[in-house]
């Protein structure tokens, strides 16, 4: 009998040579050899009770700080819940800007420690290498220009 070598079998019980079935789910899936493990990784990045596709795209609670200007001029500050989902997009945008603000290297992204700031901050923003963010900084650029051209 051959030994299942691949790390998505910890997810999968052989039932047959050529089925293999879901531990999540129970549901069956061919695993014939001439195929590899890519139905099974296809599957597994698909599974909804798979833990590191649970809250990917989970909402949490956020407070917001809210300031009201009463008729007689004093202010009060109150504390309003709301709704923040992780946007990968609009980190990398942010992570742009800071790069051109900051004028930090492009290789800063692939830092030790950025990398290591980065899986304790948000575990799901996943940074690029610096040749991404070289194109993304430069795009950034000429967007601006561009904006700025179509004002004069």
């Amino acid at each position: 009998k051959k030994k299942n070598r691949s790390k998505w079998w910890d997810h999968f019980k052989r039932i047959s040579e050529t089925i293999a079935a879901c531990k999540y789910y129970k549901t069956k899936i061919g695993c014939d050899t001439k195929n590899g493990t890519s139905p099974l990784s296809n599957k597994i990045k698909r599974c909804k009770k798979f833990s590191p596709n649970l809250d990917m795209k989970q909402k949490l609670i956020d407070l917001e700080t809210k300031t009201l200007v009463n008729a007689d001029g004093t202010t009060q500050t109150y504390m309003v819940p709301k709704l923040w989902e992780f946007d990968h997009d609009l980190c990398r945008k942010e992570l742009d800007k800071m790069i051109i603000m900051d004028e930090l290297l492009f290789a800063f992204v692939e830092c030790e420690g950025f990398l290591a700031f980065c899986k304790v901050l948000n575990p799901q923003f996943v940074p690029p290498l610096r040749t991404t963010a070289t194109r993304d900084c430069y795009a950034l650029f000429i967007q601006k220009q561009n904006d700025m051209c179509s004002r004069n």
